[in-house]
């Protein structure tokens, strides 16, 4: 709520659409990511990340006839969907589940809270869009989770108490 403010919204059937969409897919990261690390230990992350991207397409063809572009796209924007593809997804998939593989599904799920900060990054850079306080306020708690979750405070502390023990 900080990081998009504090506003009325009015819940349109879209709106319902876009946020029930958000929760499944924070259900299933939820659920994928012990799976994977439990069911394909031994996979390497290319072959799991290989799958997951034809899974998906497979699962999406059902609405390609709905989706047909009006015109044909233009080479600056098929590239466009190429590089966000290859470079963004592909790749991103790919250390997402070699993540998972060396340091758990708990602490690779961390990587999903980045998110928001990134979106509000490119969106400033790329389209020129305004960085708001509250944005950076929620920007800087999402990092606090993260660390939290990862347990950088917890490292801190114990290294405090394990001092004073030791002087004692």
């Amino acid at each position: 709520m900080i990081l998009v403010g504090w506003k009325t919204i009015v819940a349109t059937p879209a709106f319902v659409m876009a946020v029930s969409a958000g929760l499944v897919a924070a259900f299933m990261y939820a659920i994928a990511a012990p799976y994977i690390r439990q069911k394909l230990a031994g996979v390497p992350s290319l072959v799991v990340a290989t799958g997951s991207q034809l899974g998906a397409a497979f699962f999406l063809l059902p609405a390609l006839p709905f989706t047909i572009p009006q015109q044909a796209p233009t080479t600056i924007i098929v590239a466009s969907v190429l590089s966000l593809a290859l470079l963004s997804t592909a790749l991103a998939y790919i250390l997402y589940f070699r993540l998972i593989q060396n340091i758990g599904s708990t602490k690779s799920l961390t990587v999903t809270y980045l998110i928001p900060l990134f979106a509000m990054l490119w969106g400033a850079v790329l389209l020129k869009e305004a960085v708001t306080t509250s944005m950076i306020v929620g920007c800087s708690l999402i990092l606090l989770g993260t660390a939290i979750a990862n347990g950088v405070f917890k490292m801190k502390l114990g290294d405090r108490v394990n001092n004073r023990l030791n002087r004692k």
